[in-house]
């Protein structure tokens, strides 16, 4: 059931994406020289499948962007646009370069000190680089912008921990929650982080808000229920494994862990 399943969202996903394509050819039809418009068709190509013609429409786009950048040099969206079409093409130091005529343009424009900043830990592996940027983005976001705000904090969170600076991670990742409380990767992030800490009360409460905001969080409770049993809180530890049970009873990763709860308890007979 399962697979069928799959298999049926699957198909209505190809369905949608061949009919976005159709407009998307429509459009160009009126206007073949829309630089968005053939960026968006390459993106649809991808999504179908078909990454040799998303790369030769990509292209196109890219050169009807460096025709716009001829006219108006100082046009600071389609710089921005010209990287992201440069960065998934692996011409990075190029699109490094967009990025930043993107920024000194529009040096207020947040959103686009975010995207540097994802790309330099993300794709280019250049975490402290990135986390210094990220905070260049913090200090421009208005207070009250708490979605930016919120999406920020949680990429330099990412930033730092792949890092290695798991402290500084787990100081964003919580002021990331904070701004978005019902955000429960951030929080997953927190349990995980806490957890290799050795912070077990951080760790629990973190998986318990995830469990709270989405009670059949498989992930979540596979993680309570294993750090409830290496704080030797066996009997805890029991009562989530069967709730994950109820949720995934096929799951032979958390019978398993749940026979290993039952061998330190002492009942080998379970």
């Amino acid at each position: 059931a399962f697979l069928l399943t799959t298999i049926g969202k699957e198909n209505e996903s190809t369905k949608a994406s061949e009919k976005a394509l159709s407009l998307l050819d429509e459009s160009l039809a009126r206007d073949p020289q829309d630089a968005d418009v053939w960026n968006q068709k390459a993106l649809v190509l991808l999504a179908l499948g078909r990454p040799g013609e998303s790369y030769q429409v990509r292209l196109k786009a890219l050169d009807l962007f460096n025709q716009t950048l001829e006219k108006d040099p100082k046009n600071a969206s389609v710089w921005l646009s010209k990287a992201e079409i440069l960065a998934y093409m692996g011409q990075n130091e190029e699109a490094l370069k967009a990025y930043d005529r993107a920024i000194d343009l529009e040096p207020g424009e947040y959103g686009v000190i975010n995207r540097k900043a994802e790309f330099l830990s993300a794709i280019l592996g250049r975490h402290n680089e990135s986390i210094e940027v990220y905070d260049q983005a913090i200090e421009r976001i208005p207070a009250n912008d708490t979605l930016a705000l919120g999406w920020t904090w949680s990429g330099k969170g990412s930033a730092l921990y792949s890092a290695g600076r798991s402290e500084e991670a787990l100081e964003a990742f919580s002021r990331a929650a904070d701004l978005h409380s019902s955000d429960i990767y951030n929080l997953r992030m927190l349990g995980d982080i806490a957890s290799e800490l050795g912070r077990i009360n951080e760790s629990l409460a973190a998986y318990d808000q995830v469990i709270k905001l989405d009670p059949r969080n498989v992930q979540a409770w596979s993680s309570k229920a294993s750090e409830l049993a290496e704080a030797n809180r066996y009997n805890e530890s029991l009562e989530a494994y069967d709730e994950l049970l109820q949720i995934d009873p096929a799951s032979g990763t958390a019978w398993m862990a749940k026979g290993d709860v039952l061998e330190s308890m002492g009942n080998h007979e379970d």
